[in-house]
This record gives C-alpha cells, sequence and structure tokens, in this order.
C-alpha cells in the first residue's frame, strides 16, 4: 500500500488547533516521502514551546479534510506514485511534490 510516512492528529485535536478544513501532521517519518518533501509534524524546543505541524489541505486536486479522505485517495494510488501536496504552515499555502512509498518500506520512531 502506497504511504506519506505521517502520522496524523486525532479529528477533536485537529478541530481545536487547526478547525476544520485539512488534516494535521503530529509525526513525520524520519526517512519517509514526507520528510523528503519537507513536510514538518509537531515539534517542542528547548524551553517546552511546541510549534503545530503542517495542515495537509490537497493531494493532487484532492481536498483532504479527514483521515478517511486521505485513506481514499490513497486507494487510487500505487507505490512509486509522485504526487502533488498542498499544506499550510504558519498560515501560509505551500506546496511541495513528493514520490509515493511502500508502508512497509517507512520506519516510525519517535
Amino acid at each position: 500500500r502506497p504511504a506519506l510516512g505521517i502520522s496524523m492528529l486525532e479529528d477533536y485535536m485537529k478541530l481545536r488547533y487547526y478547525g476544520e478544513k485539512g488534516v494535521a501532521v503530529s509525526y513525520v517519518a524520519e526517512l519517509g516521502p514526507a520528510k523528503k518533501a519537507g513536510l514538518r509534524g509537531i515539534s517542542k524546543d528547548q524551553n517546552g514551546r511546541i510549534y503545530l505541524g503542517d495542515l495537509l489541505l490537497k493531494m493532487n486536486e484532492t481536498e483532504i479534510n479527514s483521515h478517511d479522505d486521505i485513506y481514499h485517495a490513497l486507494d487510487k494510488l500505487k507505490i512509486g506514485d509522485s504526487i502533488k501536496i498542498t499544506y499550510s504552515r504558519e498560515g501560509k499555502k505551500l506546496t511541495t511534490n513528493l514520490k509515493l512509498e511502500s508502508t512497509n518500506d517507512i520506519k516510525f520512531e519517535k
């Protein structure tokens, strides 16, 4: 199965911090496609201040507003496909491209 290499924030937390649109990235796998494309998850600095991760808005031209939206979009794609991601970071709308990898090849470590 193709994957982005991210963990997503639960919907109730996303609503609290981001609103209704998009899917919030909580963690990005270190060597995964999302990291290679420059996407960021939630982080904390040395003083304990928390920084929110990116908010995914679109995969190619498909709007993303839930975990199901991501899974349905990925179901139509293959490992190795390149996709355009539209996302929001600190209030700015940005785009990047990434190449999907197999869920088996992505390691999630914290």
